[in-house]
C-alpha cells in the first residue's frame, strides 16, 4: 500500500529521475566523473523522497518510534549533500582535497549533531507521545542549508562569469527558483517534500550543462571553434574588438616532452585567459594553439589593459604567446577586424622569434 501511494504521489519526480538516468547514459559531451556525480545525485534525491514519506508515516504513530528521529536526521543531512554533489557536476570538480574539506566542514559537524540529537536534545527530539520538540540548535539545519545555498550561487556565478549574460542568467534561474520554493515553504512552516523541486531543477540543470559542454573545448574549458563562429553571427552588432593569440612552441613541447606536457601548457595559459579578461569578453580555442578573445561593447583601453594583464601573467610561466588585437571601425566587418588582429599577431610572433635568435 505504501509503495503504490508513494508512486502515485511522486510519479512526476520518478519519471524525471528515470529520464535523467537515460539521458546520462546517452551523453557524449559529459565526462565519466560528471556522469557518476549525476547518478549519485539521482540516488540521493530518491533516498530523500523515501525518507520523507517514511517519516510522514512515522508521524501518524500514536507513540514514539526510534525510526522517526533517524529519518529526521537523514532528511536534515541530505539537503546540503545534494547541493554539494550538484556543485560537483560543474563548479567544484577541480577543487583540491583541502578546499573541498573546508567546504564540507559545516556539514561534517552538523551530521553527528542530527543523529545524536534524540539523546542530547541539541537540535530536536521526540516525546513519548511522538511530538516534535526543538532544542537550542533547532535552526541549525536551516542555517546549514542557507549557507550551502549561498555557496552554490556564489560558485556558479564565478564559474559562468566568462560567459554571456544569457548563459549566466539561465543557471541562476534554475538555482534560485527551487531555492525560493524551499524558502517559501519554510516561511509558512509547511511540511513539504523538496525532492520534487530538486528533481526538476536537477533535470533542467543537467540539460543546460549538456548544452553548455557542447560549446566548450574539453581540454582548456574555453569556448570552442563552433561557439566562436556562432557568436560572430549572434553578437555581430555588439563586438567592438578582437584579440588573436598564438601559443609559441607547442609542437616542440609535444614532440620532445609528450602531449601531456603540451596539454599542461594549454591548460595553464587558458586559465590565465579566463582569470584575466573582463566580463564582457569571451575566450575561444579555435585551433591547436590558436585562441581568440571577442570583446562586446568594450573600448580600446579595456582591450589593451586585458592584453597587458595576460602578457604579464604568462611571463610568470615558462610559456610564451604572440598577441595581436584590432578594434572595429564604424564601417568595418568582423572578418576584416579578425584579419587585422591575425596579421598583427603574426608580426608579434616574428618579432619574438627574431629577438630569441639574437639573444
Amino acid at each position: 500500500m505504501f509503495l503504490a501511494q508513494y508512486i502515485l504521489d511522486n510519479y512526476v519526480m520518478l519519471f524525471e529521475l528515470g529520464a535523467l538516468l537515460m539521458v546520462v547514459s546517452l551523453s557524449v559531451h559529459i565526462s565519466e566523473k560528471m556522469k557518476k556525480a549525476t547518478r549519485l545525485l539521482v540516488a540521493m534525491v530518491f533516498f530523500e523522497s523515501i525518507s520523507f514519506h517514511l517519516e510522514m508515516l512515522a508521524q501518524g504513530l500514536p507513540t514514539y518510534n526510534i525510526w522517526r528521529p533517524l529519518l529526521t536526521a537523514c532528511i536534515y543531512s541530505i539537503y546540503p549533500i545534494i547541493l554539494i554533489c550538484l556543485m560537483s557536476i560543474t563548479v567544484i570538480r577541480d577543487f583540491g582535497k583541502k578546499k573541498l574539506l573546508l567546504l564540507c566542514i559545516p556539514e561534517i559537524i552538523s551530521i553527528p549533531l542530527y543523529f545524536t540529537s534524540e539523546w542530547t536534545h541539541l537540535v530536536c527530539y521526540y516525546t513519548y507521545d511522538n511530538k516534535y520538540t526543538g532544542g537550542p540548535l533547532y535552526r541549525l539545519p536551516y542555517l546549514v542549508f542557507v549557507y550551502y545555498s549561498f555557496v552554490f550561487v556564489f560558485y556558479n556565478i564565478k564559474y559562468f562569469k566568462g560567459f554571456s549574460a544569457k548563459e549566466r542568467f539561465f543557471p541562476m534561474y534554475i538555482i534560485l527558483f527551487p531555492l525560493c520554493g524551499v524558502v517559501y515553504y519554510l516561511i509558512f512552516r509547511e511540511g513539504r517534500d523538496y525532492s520534487g523541486l530538486f528533481s526538476s531543477a536537477l533535470m533542467v540543470y543537467y540539460i543546460f550543462i549538456y548544452i553548455h559542454m557542447a560549446k566548450i573545448d574539453p581540454l582548456t574549458e574555453l569556448l570552442n571553434r563552433q561557439s566562436y563562429y556562432k557568436d560572430l553571427k549572434v553578437k555581430e552588432k555588439e563586438i567592438t574588438g578582437i584579440v588573436s593569440i598564438d601559443m609559441n612552441n607547442l609542437k616542440y613541447l609535444n614532440d620532445n616532452f609528450g602531449h601531456k606536457a603540451g596539454d599542461v601548457a594549454l591548460k595553464t595559459i587558458s586559465s590565465i585567459f579566463k582569470e584575466s579578461i573582463v566580463n564582457n569578453a569571451s575566450a575561444y580555442r579555435i585551433g591547436g594553439d590558436e585562441f581568440i578573445i571577442l570583446y562586446s561593447r568594450a573600448d580600446e583601453e579595456t582591450v589593451k589593459d586585458d592584453v597587458s594583464k595576460i602578457r604579464k601573467e604568462i611571463e610568470k610561466t615558462e610559456y610564451r604567446c604572440a598577441f595581436g588585437y584590432a578594434m572595429r571601425e564604424k564601417d568595418s566587418s568582423l572578418d576584416e577586424v579578425a584579419a587585422i588582429a591575425d596579421r598583427l599577431m603574426y608580426i608579434n610572433k616574428a618579432e619574438m622569434k627574431s629577438k630569441k635568435e639574437t639573444e
